[in-house]
């Protein structure tokens, strides 16, 4: 017998009279991933969940609209697979077959042998060496049409020396390959021999690389910001500096860089990248990240200090910036482990908000929330004692972050990050979650933000809910 969440008098009260819309989700098997798309569309994986912690193995993908509607054809692969990848529209997936990894699992840096799925046809296998021979791959991302490779000889692009990035474009219909060289303005700037080289931003038409440099007393950084069309023709480029004035950036989990877990010591570090993220929007970009006082190495335990946030028009110039320094005690100041601080960025329709999860000894979630115009710090909040899990969800890197709280209204009850901030944000959001009655299965909470509106999927081992609240 199907079992079903249990709904509170006070929260069907809710549900009836707010402007929440809710479906249930029909499963063969159990939700083992999922992903949401730009556009606020999302998938659920329906699959075996993991007796291993780094295996699962998917039987369909479900997909939905972002008004919750379903998709007509579910995607039914000829294999047991795990999800590495999909395109901005939900339309197109990157899958492998699920197989035991060894080793290292890095978040980002998918080059294991795949399958591509559009409308339910699976390509033929793409071998991970047919792309590992031609270059030594720093991005890749996908669209339905194409997929795409980049990189170069070295670890880093040498600028000085004029180095190449070097571009796959894959057809995915036809896994025809064609072979480009970026070319790279003249202006570019950097402190050293070599950048990092990013994904900053995939549009419908286009792509934007970040390649990101700092100083060796880490304390300034430059962003080159460069667009190209999928012809790989040169668009536009611009450059900004970031500089804090006499703090040290600070690595963090905050979406940039590469991540990766030793499956055998346990040990998870970052990589020199993950010092600073930028997020693009239609007016503009923010470069962000958190800052201590005193130059350590990458993956070192560090007390962060505070945190910096500066907006940029599509031009480069600077409209603010905000360098805060944040005094929390070991709610924030303590002893700190950079992939243990969970950063992230969110927009509404007139605010933009930075929320740190802190895997502390005490734990902690904290939030700012800024004016977009003009910086101006609205609110400010903080909660306690909260413990975090770390989540596999896949071979091809999946790195994520899970929190309980010790409430007990929160009980047997799994957030993800989005999900904590949106319990400060939206009233409606926090009373579905406190209310929502659990019995012997943990539940998992998984959000996505955008500026129109909050949407949630809840599930346990047998029952699968999306709801979506107007942010």
């Amino acid at each position: 017998m199907k079992r079903i969440f249990t709904l509170t008098l006070v929260l069907f009260s809710m549900l009836l009279h707010s402007q929440t819309k809710q479906i249930e989700v029909d499963l063969e098997e159990s939700v083992v991933d999922l992903g949401f798309n730009t556009d606020g569309s999302f998938y659920i994986v329906d699959g075996k969940k993991p007796k291993m912690i780094i295996l699962y193995k998917g039987n369909r993908i479900l997909r939905f609209s972002n008004d919750l509607s379903k998709k007509d054809q579910d995607i039914k692969p000829d294999i047991k697979f795990e999800v590495e990848a999909s395109s901005p529209t939900g339309e197109t997936f990157k899958i492998s077959e699920s197989k035991m990894s060894r080793g290292n699992l890095f978040s980002g840096y998918n080059f294991s042998d795949h399958y591509l799925v559009q409308e339910g046809v699976m390509s033929q296998l793409v071998k991970r060496k047919e792309v590992k021979s031609k270059i030594k791959s720093k991005v890749s991302f996908l669209t339905d049409k194409y997929s795409f490779y980049l990189g170069n000889e070295k670890k880093g692009l040498d600028l000085k020396s004029k180095g190449k990035v070097e571009v796959i474009r894959m057809n995915n219909n036809n896994l025809e390959k064609d072979f480009f060289t970026l070319q790279l303005p003249n202006d570019l700037i950097s402190f050293g021999e070599e950048v990092i080289v990013e994904l900053a931003a995939l549009k419908k038409d286009s792509f934007i690389l970040a390649l990101k440099d700092m100083n060796e007393d880490l304390n300034k950084s430059v962003y080159n910001l460069v667009e190209y069309n999928f012809d790989m023709e040169f668009i536009s480029s611009t450059s900004v500096n970031v500089n804090l004035e006499g703090k040290c950036f600070m690595a963090s989990n905050n979406g940039a860089g590469r991540m990766s877990k030793n499956v055998s010591t346990g040990v998870t570090v970052l990589t020199k990248g993950a010092i600073s993220n930028v997020h693009y929007t239609e007016e503009g970009f923010y470069i962000y990240g958190v800052f201590t006082d005193k130059k350590k190495k990458i993956n070192s335990t560090t007390i962060p200090k505070g945190f910096y946030i500066h907006k940029f028009d599509k031009e480069g110039k600077l409209l603010w910036k905000e360098n805060k320094l944040v005094d929390k005690g070991n709610l924030f100041n303590d002893k700190q482990f950079g992939p243990n601080i969970d950063l992230d960025l969110y927009e509404s329709k007139d605010r933009v908000a930075l929320s740190f999860t802190l895997s502390l000894k005490k734990g902690s979630s904290v939030f700012y929330e800024f004016n977009k115009e003009n910086g101006t710090i609205l609110q400010e909040g903080v909660t306690e004692n909260v413990k975090y899990t770390y989540e596999f969800k896949s071979v091809g890197g999946k790195y994520e972050l899970f929190y309980t709280l010790k409430e007990d209204s929160f009980k047997k009850k799994k957030l993800d990050g989005t999900s904590l901030y949106a319990m400060y944000t939206n009233s409606e959001f926090k009373n579905y979650v406190s209310n929502l009655e659990v019995d012997k299965k943990e539940v998992t909470f998984v959000s996505s933000i955008t500026p129109e509106q909050i949407t949630l999927i809840h599930y346990d081992n047998q029952t699968c809910r999306v709801v979506q609240f107007k942010n």
